[in-house]
């Protein structure tokens, strides 16, 4: 036990020395190559062709987990719930809380964007050179219409759960992950045996690719960083930072505080107990 503290204690410090080393390099590479050396064109190609390539891949392969690792909890949970006989009342419990504390979540991170504001600041010649670099994905993004009212809630039932799985459609996953460990329960029971076993088998090669993934964090993490402070300096940096610290504050406010009310008012739970 001690030894796997030890290792994750490790990478930890690990992926934190990456990310300041990352920074403090990246921030120093852009202040001393000028835009038109040679030296400014053979650090855009290392970035280009090494460090943000390993960037992406550790990305990749964290998202590569998201839907079956997702998929197949879900799947088990309900299952085994339903076995029980405590899906119907776990279940809506559960939704309900879901659906709340997603909402004040949502709540709680527009209102401090909207206080904090931790984008604004960013030097013109800056924006410029992001949107010229990220124009084609904000386009896409922006062309997506989001739905909201009844149509959300039919959207959550897939008509082809495949497609919602490539597209990382999560409440068309979550939905057809349910669905199919209520429906898993139905089944007769070897056939539900070997299924489980399967689900079963999926989680836990995920598992093992996130471990390999964490390998690669170090590297990954260093190369994000350093291309990014590499590319725009010093004063994006800040603004991620600031950025970073919203992120921070809204997560605590949510698990702490948030959180707390739930404990206290509908689990009839101390936090103090709950988080001690």
């Amino acid at each position: 036990m001690s030894s796997v503290s030890a290792k994750g204690g490790s990478l930890h410090n690990l992926i934190l020395g990456a990310l300041v080393l990352g920074a403090i390099m990246g921030v120093t590479a852009n202040a001393l190559a000028p835009p038109d050396g040679t030296a400014y064109r053979l650090l855009h190609g290392v970035i280009r062709y090494v460090l943000e390539p390993v960037g992406k891949v550790f990305l990749r392969l964290l998202f590569l987990t998201i839907v079956p690792l997702v998929f197949s909890s879900l799947a088990l949970g309900v299952s085994r719930l339903g076995a029980q006989g405590n899906l119907g009342r776990i279940g809506l419990k559960t939704f309900a809380f879901f659906v709340a504390s997603m909402t004040i979540a949502v709540a709680l991170g527009l209102s401090l964007v909207a206080i904090v504001q931790p984008g604004a600041g960013l030097p013109e010649a800056t924006k410029e050179q992001l949107n010229e670099r990220y124009r084609e994905r904000a386009a896409e993004k922006a062309s997506q219409e989001t739905q909201f009212g009844i149509d959300t809630l039919i959207n959550i039932v897939p008509t082809n759960p495949i497609e919602a799985m490539a597209r990382m459609d999560m409440l068309a996953v979550i939905f057809t992950a349910m669905l199919f460990g209520i429906a898993l329960n139905q089944l007769e029971t070897e056939k539900a045996r070997t299924l489980t076993k399967v689900l079963e088998g999926v989680n836990d090669v995920m598992i093992v690719v996130i471990g390999w993934a964490m390998r690669l964090a170090p590297l990954g993490v260093f190369g994000l960083v350093f291309a990014t402070t590499a590319n725009f300096g010093w004063q994006l940096l800040q603004l991620l930072g600031w950025y970073v610290v919203v992120v921070i504050v809204g997560l605590a406010v949510q698990m702490f505080g948030v959180l707390s009310v739930f404990l206290v008012v509908v689990a009839r739970v101390s936090p103090t107990a709950f988080f001690g």
